[in-house]
């Protein structure tokens, strides 16, 4: 009985280690199988014939330039300037188209050669106009630049002039008296004038010395092109212009001010009371 047994554990043993090698080598086969299928098939991490991506340019969209941001003021020549677009190759032509795409509300400007690389349009009024430009090469179209221009007011200007030489005759009812200050009583030598747009002008005061100025717009000629009574002061001394809030301050004998907007400057003026 106990040879027997003896003899099946044995056997037993036998098989057991026999199974055990055979699957180790199926493994083995399995293992070497897989390498050499993706040795044949090149590897997972070398570029193919699909992930070649190569110097081929065909499918590179140009590139459009609109330029920088500008900066004008009303009735300027804008100049646009395409020159830094370029082609998806070295040495490609190509064509240029700019349009409007946006300007301040009732504006008449237009680019005048839209196909130019270098266009031109007037800034007619206040605001911000922008340019789109696009490019084409001989495969592609580019994508849309955008360049903005904020046109604005050209801002007055304060000078001097003599008190004996007023640019043409003065209104009926005024008269000129400039000071050397707002608390001196005394004559200046010169008075302050504003030029804007064209025009030149001067605050007198009234005969009667009622606390008002009396502004008065000249043209180039002499000729009074409008003219208001401010009151609030008189006897003027000094005038400022504030660029941010579009406006010009006329100073008069002691606190007394007048401010009007540069709007109102360009406007065809008030009666004036005799």
């Amino acid at each position: 009985m106990n040879a027997i047994n003896t003899k099946y554990s044995f056997v037993h043993s036998i098989q057991s280690t026999k199974k055990i090698f055979s699957d180790r080598i199926n493994n083995c086969i399995t293992i070497l199988c897989f390498s050499f299928l993706v040795a044949c098939s090149g590897g997972g991490d070398d570029a193919g014939p699909e992930n070649d991506q190569g110097n081929d340019s065909d499918d590179v969209a140009p590139i459009a330039d609109a330029g920088p941001d500008q900066s004008a003021v009303i009735g300027d020549l804008i100049t646009l300037d395409g020159s830094e677009s370029v082609g998806a190759n070295a040495g490609d032509v190509i064509s240029y188209s700019w349009s409007m795409s946006a300007k301040p509300a009732g504006s008449s400007a237009t680019i005048d050669v839209p196909t130019a690389v270098t266009p031109t349009f007037i800034a007619d009024l206040v605001g911000t106009y922008s340019a789109q430009l696009v490019v084409t090469d001989e495969a592609a179209n580019s994508d849309t630049d955008t360049v903005d221009i904020v046109a604005t007011l050209t801002p007055p200007i304060v000078g001097t002039a003599l008190p004996s030489s007023p640019p043409g005759e003065i209104p009926f009812g005024m008269k000129i008296t400039c000071l050397v200050g707002a608390e001196v009583l005394m004559s200046s030598a010169d008075c302050p004038v504003l030029s804007y747009e064209g025009k030149t002008y001067w605050a007198y005061s009234f005969l009667d010395n009622r606390g008002s100025l009396g502004i008065v717009a000249y043209d180039s000629a002499g000729n009074i092109v409008a003219q208001w009574e401010k009151t609030g002061a008189r006897y003027i001394w000094q005038i400022t212009v504030d660029a941010a809030a579009n406006t010009v301050t006329f100073y008069g004998q002691g606190s007394g001010e007048i401010t009007m907007s540069w709007a109102e400057l360009s406007s065809s003026g008030d009666s004036i009371d005799d």
